[in-house]
């Protein structure tokens, strides 16, 4: 009896033992599962592929088309022609054109006796001057300008070009360029009665009918 009792014993001690072996590997694996899945968690997730920031272009195509045309409305207008009473005998013609093909073409209505281009090669336009009658001892000058209270002063600084007589039918061809609002270019001549009459001109685009516009100093 007392041999069955200390087996029954030894069977319950080893059960015991068996059981608790078994439960701790189980907790372990647990223990180990738990921490394969915080692990998993923490690791850093993958950056998303990244695509080229967007560019933005210009098409110029329009823009360039436009400065063109700009241009070329400048530069092929037709001819300006402004007449002018100079005295109340002479009657002044003065056509601006923009380009020295179109001025050419312009002149072979008259008998072209005198040229004026000047250092200006890199402006195109011309002024044609021709009259109703004789313009005697033509002059065509550099002005500056002076200011005597409230007056503007115009005082000839430089002989560009000259002509001792522009007769009926005659015409001179001269290069000029608007550098502003105050007039820069000045021209005088022998009138009807032997006096000298002088002007300064330039350009006013606020002038319905005439192109340019003079004033006698």
């Amino acid at each position: 009896m007392k041999k069955i009792i200390l087996i029954l014993i030894v069977l319950c001690v080893s059960l015991f033992i068996l059981t608790a072996c078994g439960g701790g590997d189980a907790s372990d694996a647990a223990q180990d599962d738990s921490q394969g899945h915080t692990l998993a968690q923490i690791d850093p997730l993958p950056e998303p592929p990244t695509s080229p920031a967007p560019t933005t272009t210009t098409d110029t195509t329009a823009m360039d088309e436009a400065a063109v045309e700009d241009f070329t409305d400048n530069w092929s207008r037709e001819p300006q022609t402004t007449i002018f009473q100079a005295t109340p005998a002479i009657e002044l013609t003065v056509t601006e054109v923009f380009t020295l093909a179109a001025a050419m073409e312009y002149l072979s209505n008259f008998e072209h006796i005198g040229t004026f281009a000047g250092n200006e090669e890199e402006f195109d336009n011309w002024l044609i001057f021709s009259a109703n009658a004789p313009l005697n001892e033509f002059e065509f000058f550099g002005i500056s300008h002076d200011y005597e209270g409230d007056s503007i002063i115009w005082v000839e600084d430089s002989l560009l070009f000259s002509k001792t007589k522009i007769a009926p039918g005659q015409a001179v061809l001269i290069r000029w360029i608007n550098h502003g609002t105050l007039p820069h270019r000045g021209f005088s001549f022998l009138d009807e009665n032997g006096v000298r009459r002088n002007f300064v001109f330039n350009t006013d685009n606020s002038i319905s009918d005439n192109h340019l516009f003079f004033l006698e100093f």
